[in-house]
């Protein structure tokens, strides 16, 4: 039940909600005998787990599955240059060369890898949709 707007509690009253909520002061001698009695105790809980690139890790989180920010993305296919898939392939994107910001490209039918491509090409890609006579009129269009 909400008070309405303007209600004030009598001087009465508020002495009581006030007393009722003070509670017990403890004594010196009994925070002290608290204090140790919490020492060595282990104030966040540590869950072990084992990453997805095998290496063996400790989070404070119930929920965590990766070791690291780079296996996250990894797993979630940025990067995945470092799966054992792409290993065969060169490192650097098949299109331009380029040596930084590699991710594995794959068929998107059969999940076959096709190669490692940088993150702007792969993106030209996937934007046209894996369509090559996409991409041809958009060549075409550049040279016009």
């Amino acid at each position: 039940m909400s008070m309405p707007k303007g209600f004030r509690h009598t001087e009465e009253v508020r002495k009581k909600m006030s007393s009722s909520r003070t509670g017990q002061t403890f004594s010196l001698e009994h925070r002290a005998a608290i204090s140790a009695s919490l020492k060595g105790r282990i104030a966040e809980k540590k869950y072990h787990r084992v990453c997805a690139c095998g290496s063996a890790f400790s989070s404070g989180a119930w929920n965590a599955r990766f070791c690291s920010r780079r296996c996250n993305r990894a797993a979630r296919g940025h990067g995945l240059k470092h799966a054992p898939e792409f290993a065969h392939f060169p490192k650097l994107c098949a299109i331009c060369a380029a040596t930084a910001d590699l991710v594995g490209d794959h068929e998107h039918r059969t999940g076959r890898p096709r190669g490692l491509l940088c993150r702007n090409c792969n993106l030209a890609i996937g934007n046209m949709f894996d369509d090559p006579s996409r991409l041809r009129a958009a060549a075409a269009y550049l040279e016009k």
